[in-house]
């Protein structure tokens, strides 16, 4: 399968800080061999099980990682953050894909060869030290997450969500925080383990108290300490 082109702007990347706190040298090798790789909207980038050809990093658009139930069931795991990396466990241990990936709207990534991404993590102290960073805030997060599933209502997941949202991928407008994320109900409802009613109704509710608004599928954050109430009270 063609990877893309190479010669790309990779500036994208910069905005994730452990990426752009590396040295200027290390990041130009990692980028004189990343190609582009382009999606369009619900194609697939990889299936859980499949072998690695290698580590890609988000630069636009919506990238989810999911699994499917024994019944067949679709569900979204996480949503990739602009900048972060995906891909990059099943290259360092040879093992199989960990979970399926899908574009959820228009993406573009940047991609390692397999070969060219160990080589890298080799000859680059910087870069490893990047990777291990990466993995403990995924562990932090898992964990972070694992105790609100077994602890909160869907209120409360919900509200726990947005907040993460909030502090990874919003940024401040005139009254609060804009998520960057663009999402329909039927994903949030997936990724906190709910129905999309469910979610309308909360959302719904949350906007008539203030919480919230609602602004073409995104979301503004009007009250964070309101949501940190419905966290809290578990």
């Amino acid at each position: 399968m063609p990877t893309g082109e190479r010669s790309a702007d990779f500036s994208g990347l910069l905005i994730n800080p452990s990426y752009a706190a590396m040295p200027a040298q290390t990041r130009a090798a990692i980028e004189a061999r990343g190609h582009v790789r382009h999606l369009v909207a619900s194609e697939q980038l990889f299936s859980k099980g499949d072998p690695s050809d290698g580590a890609y990093a988000r630069l636009s658009g919506q990238v989810e990682h999911s699994t499917l139930s024994p019944s067949g069931r679709h569900s979204i795991v996480n949503i990739v953050e602009l900048g972060k990396w995906l891909g990059d466990i099943s290259t360092i241990d040879g093992a199989g894909r960990t979970m399926d990936c899908w574009a959820l709207t228009d993406a573009t990534l940047m991609h390692l060869a397999a070969r060219d991404f160990l080589a890298l993590v080799d000859a680059h102290p910087a870069f490893a030290r990047m990777l291990i960073l990466i993995q403990g805030q995924r562990v932090r997060e898992a964990l972070a997450w694992i105790e609100a599933l077994t602890k909160l209502g869907a209120e409360g997941r919900l509200a726990e969500r947005l907040l993460i949202f909030a502090k990874s991928r919003g940024h401040r407008v005139e009254g609060g925080v804009r998520l960057e994320l663009k999402l329909t109900q039927e994903v949030i409802a997936e990724l906190i383990g709910t129905t999309r009613q469910r979610v309308n109704q909360v959302l719904n509710q949350w906007q008539n108290d203030g919480l919230i608004r609602l602004d073409d599928r995104h979301i503004v954050i009007l009250d964070e300490a309101g949501l940190r109430d419905y966290v809290d009270l578990a």
